[in-house]
């Protein structure tokens, strides 16, 4: 059986603040994003 990532996709009307969170604290990686949104990462 070959196993799948699992991607989360996150909600927030404060974008930035939520990837800091995700990235900083829990160690996640912003793979996807587009500047029109407003991420830092």
């Amino acid at each position: 059986m070959k196993f799948q990532p699992i991607v989360p996709m996150i909600w927030t009307k404060e974008l930035n603040e939520t990837v800091d969170f995700y990235c900083d604290v829990l160690g996640f990686t912003c793979g996807n994003y587009n500047e029109d949104w407003g991420c830092t990462k």
